[in-house]
């Protein structure tokens, strides 16, 4: 990496809050450092027939209201607090709701397979693990609310995909999350287990405040697509070949 930073004439990267870390971190000039947004796939804006989405997630088993996380299982995803805000939320009335885990296996799972198999709603909670897109984009599309509590992230590319779906995201207020989501979702403490229950439940009790969220989730999303991302990618190369910006 150092040898790589010292000789690369550009360094892309997917967020501003990147950029910033990369300069901090590696002592670069910032004119360096560029940033091009990456964006939901297409699958995640376009709806297969209600019927068809429905056959797909009770294919999942998911037959029951619930709450949707989607990224790797890995500590710094924090999923085990948004295990035990589950319990907070089914204890406050919310006892109709299932808590579905999307995502590959990371490392550091044994903690969250523990808290998931001690939970006294172990019944409740779905760890489907990895997903292909189709499938995905109507797991999405079924959930009352996305909530994604991350502790670190370079970027956000499921809450992305979640506000492309229409579903209203509840997101942590750390690291690059905060410029992905923009005004599209609700911010929370991402350590504060009541400050993500009393934003996650009005949601789940106010079916106006969830499409209200959802639709402006689904405005910010609109701002980022791969063909802008290209765009900006191929408009570099040719800065950096020294041609004209136009193809």
């Amino acid at each position: 990496m150092p040898f790589s930073i010292r000789h690369a004439k550009r360094i892309v990267t997917l967020s501003d809050y990147t950029k910033r870390e990369i300069i901090k971190e590696w002592q670069v000039p910032q004119e360096k450092v560029v940033v091009i947004p990456g964006a939901p796939s297409s699958l995640f804006g376009h709806h297969a027939s209600p019927q068809i989405e429905s056959a797909v997630r009770a294919g999942y088993g998911l037959d029951t209201p619930y709450i949707l996380y989607v990224g790797t299982l890995e500590p710094r995803k924090n999923v085990i607090r948004l295990v035990e805000a589950f319990h907070s939320i089914y204890k406050m009335g919310m006892t109709e709701y299932s808590l579905v885990l999307v995502g590959r296996p990371g490392w550091g799972l044994r903690a969250l397979y523990t808290a998931v198999e001690q939970s006294t709603l172990k019944d409740r909670i779905k760890l489907l693990h990895f997903v292909q897109d189709q499938d995905l984009s109507a797991i999405y599309r079924g959930a009352d609310v996305f909530v994604y509590l991350s502790l670190y992230e370079g970027y956000g590319f499921p809450p992305l995909e979640a506000m492309a779906c229409g579903i209203p995201v509840v997101v942590s207020n750390r690291a690059s999350i905060p410029e992905c989501v923009g005004d599209g979702g609700i911010f929370v403490d991402p350590c504060d287990i009541e400050d993500i229950t009393g934003k996650v439940l009005p949601l789940l009790k106010d079916k106006e405040l969830r499409h209200e969220v959802s639709m402006r989730g689904f405005f910010q999303s609109q701002k980022f697509s791969w063909e802008k991302s290209g765009a900006m990618t191929l408009a570099l190369y040719r800065q950096m070949c020294g041609l004209s910006p136009a193809v």
